[in-house]
């Protein structure tokens, strides 16, 4: 059975994923609701998106990782187990292979939960969402999935 997270780790986590999956459908597509999986480069509406690792494990040393999590299909990400020969290949064009090795062994270092602000990390990124939602006219994550 998996670890479960603490409540203040799991809500920095799900602000974290909201953020990285709207950011990067606006980056791919220009709309907020629909974006290019990272690794397959299909299009898919943001509720079939999730944020994906481009190194598996979720480490609080890369857990909240900006360079290294983008949107990706459920397929690519669960099924394909986060394609990371690929995911990599794409971040080395995108960055360089020297940076992405370096975080990758950052990555590895072992930060303990009670050393983490999860509560601060959350809020960073719902007032980041926050921002990007009210850029095109929403006001919140519920309302751009039409739940509201």
């Amino acid at each position: 059975m998996a670890k479960k997270l603490s409540a203040p780790k799991t809500d920095a986590w799900d602000w974290f994923s909201k953020w990285v999956r709207v950011k990067d459908c606006l980056e791919t597509t220009g709309f907020p609701f629909v974006g290019e999986c990272v690794t397959c480069g299909r299009r898919f509406h943001i509720s079939f998106l999730q944020a994906g690792h481009c190194f598996p494990g979720r480490k609080n040393a890369r857990l909240f990782q900006e360079e290294l999590v983008h949107a990706q299909c459920r397929f690519c990400n669960e099924g394909k187990h986060g394609c990371p020969t690929k995911y990599r290949k794409i971040m080395e064009k995108r960055y360089t292979p020297k940076e992405v090795e370096k975080w990758e062994i950052e990555g590895k270092r072992f930060i303990h939960d009670r050393d983490m602000d999860f509560e601060g990390i959350a809020k960073k990124y719902k007032d980041k969402l926050d921002k990007l939602l009210r850029g095109c006219g929403y006001y919140s994550y519920e309302e751009l999935l039409g739940n509201r």
